[in-house]
């Protein structure tokens, strides 16, 4: 992820990136770190309608990425509660149907010191990942219920 793509979305919105930039960025990732062959599908919400409205699909991104692996990421930006969500790739979601692997949700979040408060209850499949308001040059994230805290530099 580019730090300073980030932080001339934040500046935009007054706060958070938006949906767009973290989606490019995320498309960016996938595409540099996947062979040429895998397939990447960014949509899937437009693909698999839901038949009861969302209460809150803005802020999250579904993707698929069909290599020998089929992976699952959705993607919760600022605002969308992770504690009480459940995964559209778990069996009986919305998006069961296309038998992933394996799928994680990622969680993106921000607070004043860019470090993942105590509070915040961790999950299986549940990256959480917080950054320093106004700083997008590194970020803290726990993988899943793994309470190890890792720091990652984006500059």
């Amino acid at each position: 992820m580019s730090a300073k793509a980030l932080l001339a979305s934040a500046r935009k919105t007054g706060g958070m990136p938006d949906e767009v930039t973290f989606r490019q960025e995320f498309m960016r990732g996938i595409a540099v770190n996947t062979f040429e062959t895998c397939a990447i599908c960014p949509e899937l919400p437009r693909v698999f309608p839901s038949s009861t409205p969302d209460r809150n699909e803005r802020g999250r991104m579904v993707f698929f990425v069909g290599a020998m692996d089929r992976w699952g990421l959705e993607v919760l930006v600022d605002g969308q509660d992770s504690q009480d969500y459940t995964s559209g790739f778990a069996p009986g979601g919305r998006y069961a149907a296309l038998e992933v692997d394996d799928y994680a949700v990622l969680d993106l979040r921000r607070n004043a010191n860019g470090t993942i408060p105590a509070a915040v209850t961790l999950k299986e499949k549940v990256i959480t990942v917080f950054f320093k308001l106004g700083d997008f040059s590194r970020c803290q994230c726990v993988l899943g219920m793994n309470k190890t805290r890792r720091d990652i530099d984006l500059s």
